[in-house]
């Protein structure tokens, strides 16, 4: 079904919601340092919001990485950074799984499973953990010494919300269209007590 201009603004709006909601429950489980968490739910939210929706929401997923970053205190250009490094992330997944894959949301063929995993969990994951680390490093907010461990971290926070939370998406948003799935996941988030900053 094609989806029309003010539909599509509409889909990216709910995304960056959807982003910055999950988010608060990803950094609750923050533990290496403020930005660096062992599952980070908008991953899988934005790799699930490209693959459904196409590589033109990367707007919303830019500005929900964004505001995340700033209300958390990270000074504006490394919240540039991260935020480019979670885009690139959820693109090039998804490009990869389009391209070598030939992916389809159901998830009903081991070599759609397999290609969320490899390029999805894994490759993926590495270019926003490298991003990242690095953001938070080159601007000092975390020292050099500890890049290895924060990456070890950020990889394995991005990698288990592709794991766990994408294919949740992905099954979920292929029983109803895509503004209705959006809007009542929007809406599951910002009622939980999760996404209360205290």
């Amino acid at each position: 079904m094609k989806i029309g201009r003010l539909q599509y603004v509409g889909l990216g709006l709910l995304t960056a919601a959807l982003y910055v909601a999950s988010a608060k429950l990803g950094l609750r489980l923050a533990f290496a340092a403020e930005q660096v968490t062992v599952v980070w739910p908008p991953t899988g939210i934005a790799l699930s919001a490209v693959l459904l929706l196409g590589y033109r929401v990367w707007p919303a997923i830019t500005l929900g990485a964004f505001i995340v970053n700033v209300t958390t205190n990270t000074p504006l250009l490394t919240s540039l950074g991260i935020s480019a490094g979670n885009t690139l992330e959820a693109v090039a997944g998804a490009y990869m799984l389009n391209r070598w894959i030939g992916f389809h949301p159901s998830l009903q063929r081991f070599r759609d499973i397999f290609g969320l995993i490899l390029f999805g969990a894994i490759v993926s994951t590495a270019i926003s953990s490298t991003i990242g680390v690095t953001s938070l490093c080159l601007m000092g907010i975390q020292p050099w010494q500890r890049f290895g461990s924060l990456w070890g971290v950020w990889f394995l926070g991005d990698a288990m919300g592709d794991v766990i939370v994408a294919p949740l998406v992905l099954t979920l948003a292929a029983k109803e269209s895509r503004f209705l799935f959006f809007w009542r996941s929007c809406i599951f988030w910002f009622s939980t007590p999760a996404f209360r900053w205290s």
